[in-house]
């Protein structure tokens, strides 16, 4: 829900304040007050990246792949390797082994094919589900978009399920991904990304003036 914005008055201030108690984003826009408020799923995004860095878990731009590994430290995140639900006494290893150091590289800019490798699906707490794809060919893990795609080793995740991981493997029939765009699209957690950063100053100030 937005009040007070124009489309035709030009693009919003580069601050605002985020208040993380009631959900309001208070910004300006040709120095007209303009209100937000984001629905749940979109908080828990925000907030997410808010909680993070006030740890300082998280680098400046960090990965998709980085955000949720540091949420698991505070959050329970189910993982599904293909047709594969990690049992919770796998978890800790497959965290580890999420966690060793990656690179960036080309995503290539389109959904990756599932011939390629396989999805993993991470289900959040708020009710969204997350996919990064496995490319097993060339080592690379692609956020669903292709927008994003970090180097793996090539043993990637053979640890945490007993054996090499491939597509014809029968412990991981590959996952289809529903085409349907979920409520409140994809794109969010991208744009919310950059909302993130984009709020994470006026955000401290507002968690100091609520605390």
């Amino acid at each position: 829900m937005v009040r007070g914005w124009d489309s035709t008055a030009g693009s919003g201030a580069d601050s605002a304040t985020y208040y993380p108690q009631g959900g309001f984003v208070h910004a300006k826009q040709d120095r007209d007050d303009v209100w937000l408020v984001l629905d749940l799923r979109q908080r828990a995004i925000l907030d997410r990246y808010i909680r993070l860095a006030q740890k300082n878990t998280l680098p400046a731009i960090p990965t998709l792949q980085e955000v949720i590994a540091a949420s698991q430290r505070d959050e329970t995140i189910s993982v599904t390797i293909g047709s594969r639900q990690l049992k919770p006494d796998e978890l800790p290893a497959f965290w580890k082994e999420f966690a060793r150091p990656t690179s960036r590289t080309d995503g290539g800019g389109t959904t990756p094919k599932g011939s390629d490798g396989l999805w993993i699906a991470f289900g959040l707490e708020e009710g969204r589900t997350v996919h990064l794809f496995y490319d097993t060919k060339g080592h690379r893990l692609i956020d669903d978009l292709g927008i994003e795609a970090l180097t793996v080793p090539d043993d990637w995740l053979s640890s945490v399920i007993g054996t090499p991981v491939s597509v014809t493997s029968p412990l991981l029939a590959p996952l289809a991904i529903p085409q349907q765009e979920p409520r409140g699209g994809r794109l969010w957690w991208f744009v919310m990304v950059g909302a993130g950063i984009f709020f994470l100053g006026a955000a401290f100030v507002a968690h100091k003036k609520l605390a």
